[in-house]
């Protein structure tokens, strides 16, 4: 049976500058023999990396960091978007109504985006 060691890394975080435990790294086939232990492990805020054939392919984190992740990331593509539409703003400024009306033709013509 494999046996989960302690690990005694611990990165600090940025924000705050807290400790995080070092993510721990397990095959697939040692997480399905020590599934609960995972789960409690992530559930204790310590991500769980799952390899297969030697590569990384998942992580097990709490699903309140899952959700943080998926929020963060949100914020990500809002910001982006909203950096996107500056930029087109900013760019089409200084467009006469005339050059305008013929993007928009341009655009009609082309027909939907695929």
């Amino acid at each position: 049976m494999f046996k989960i060691q302690k690990l005694d890394k611990i990165d600090k975080n940025k924000k705050g500058g807290t400790a995080m435990p070092m993510p721990m790294t397990m095959t697939s086939s040692q997480v399905q023999q020590n599934f609960g232990q995972v789960l409690d492990r992530a559930l204790g805020q310590e991500d769980v990396i799952v390899e297969r054939y030697g590569q990384p392919r998942v992580a097990i984190v709490a699903y309140s960091r899952y959700q943080r992740l998926v929020e963060a990331e949100q914020e990500l593509w809002r910001t982006r978007l909203q950096q996107a539409s500056a930029a087109a703003t900013a760019r089409a400024a200084h467009l006469s109504e005339s050059e305008v009306d013929d993007l928009i033709e341009r655009a009609r013509s082309e027909g939907p985006a695929p």
